[in-house]
């Protein structure tokens, strides 16, 4: 093994160790904001759920998604690069679904902002599979940027938003009876949020999910 194949090794043993240490497993989906760029250009932003398996990334991409048929049409899927934002902040995937423009400023080159990243991931993509209803995607971590170095203490109120905004991201595919469970658990994060937090962004931000989610089952 000569020098350089040595350390391609030992740089990819270290970023496993750090991702290990953010918690990404092959038994647990971590919650993320993912930016997805073709030849540079930004072509998608969405919450995505995550399994780091053996040295790649797992996700779906749903077939509602943007990002679905983009992916499919693609001839070299080296051409998809990623950025997955790790973050403990709720606002931050409350703008990836409804004031995406917010995020996007956030992310342009090497510019994470510690308001809505702890960490950012650089990957690229190397495969897919497609399912009935999703994309199986697999993608390379390549490096990592350490953006928040001071740990936060857990709160119940952005966990709870956090779960609400899965939830609501979830009732355009499902049927009413579905739906109205989902608008039932999105009721029960609410409740959490305001046992949990006086905090008024917190309120404002569970009270327009909750209503959006009641608009979507009314226009379904």
């Amino acid at each position: 093994m000569d020098l350089c194949s040595i350390q391609v090794e030992d740089m990819t043993r270290n970023l496993m160790k750090i991702l290990d240490s953010l918690e990404f497993s092959s038994d647990t989906y971590i919650e993320t904001v993912t930016l997805f760029y073709v030849n540079g250009k930004l072509m998608g932003l969405m919450p995505l759920g995550m399994k780091k398996l053996n040295s790649q990334f797992f996700a779906r991409i749903f077939k509602s998604s943007r990002m679905y048929n983009t992916i499919l049409n693609l001839e070299d899927l080296s051409r998809v690069k990623c950025k997955i934002c790790i973050s403990s902040n709720p606002i931050t995937f409350y703008y990836a679904i409804f004031k995406k423009e917010k995020l996007v400023k956030a992310f342009m080159g090497k510019n994470y902002s510690r308001k809505f990243c702890d960490a950012c991931i650089d990957a690229t993509m190397t495969s897919y599979e497609k399912d009935q209803e999703f994309l199986k995607i697999y993608l390379k971590p390549i490096e990592i940027y350490i953006v928040r170095r001071y740990p936060k203490g857990f709160n119940r109120a952005s966990a709870a938003i956090i779960e609400a905004l899965v939830h609501y991201t979830k009732i355009p595919f499902v049927n009413m009876e579905e739906q109205k469970r989902l608008i039932l658990k999105i009721e029960m994060c609410m409740e959490t949020v305001y046992r949990s937090s006086e905090k008024p962004t917190y309120r404002a931000i569970i009270e327009e999910i909750f209503k959006r989610a009641k608009n979507l089952l009314l226009n379904s």
